[in-house]
């Protein structure tokens, strides 16, 4: 039978093992799908997007436990690919987030496709409120600036109130910190 994965078995070996190399002080991955675990359905039932890792469980339980069990330094995931802002904690189980986050997943939204957009959707303000590892979303066209230091990694997420007019306006819709050492975002 064949398996799902996101990463081949050899690729996973050579992402953890150069994770586990790193002497850097911020192990960044970069990647196209959202490694955060959340129930997109805010009734008692659950559901998860399968076009993300959380529609991949066993490769992103094994790869979420390898970088807490090899304590790698301060992991940040930077993630595209679904056209909304989000900014969380990630956890083995996102349904139970219990004890301290493994580490941060940054999302950043398109820049112009999907039309303007909206602060916060309807549909992910009741999302949000029944992740609370989700510490920020929302809907609007823009682009994110990471500024690194040795202590903190700070994400700003600008935003367009409009894409379909010329004179739409850039504005910060957030700023979100997490620190050295202290994995979880807090405000700026």
């Amino acid at each position: 039978s064949l398996k799902a994965e996101v990463l081949g078995l050899q690729q996973e070996k050579w992402l953890l093992d150069g994770l586990s190399a790193s002497k850097a002080r911020w192990n960044v991955l970069a990647q196209q799908i959202m490694v955060m675990d959340l129930d997109r359905d805010p009734s008692e039932k659950s559901a998860v997007n399968p076009d993300s890792w959380a529609g991949y469980r066993s490769p992103r339980n094994r790869l979420l436990k390898q970088i807490r069990d090899r304590k790698i330094a301060n992991p940040v995931v930077l993630t595209g690919d679904e056209h909304q802002n989000y900014a969380g904690d990630l956890y083995l189980d996102g349904a139970h987030p219990t004890g301290a986050p493994i580490g941060t997943e940054f999302v950043v939204t398109s820049i112009s496709s999907g039309g303007d957009g909206v602060d916060q959707r309807d549909d992910m303000a009741k999302i949000q409120a029944v992740n609370p590892q989700l510490k920020f979303n929302n809907s609007q066209r823009g682009y994110a600036i990471c500024d690194v230091t040795p202590e903190r990694w700070q994400t700003e997420f600008r935003v367009l109130d409009a894409i379909t007019r010329r004179d739409g306006k850039l504005t910060t819709r957030a700023k979100l910190v997490t620190e050295a050492g202290k994995p979880g975002i807090v405000a700026a």
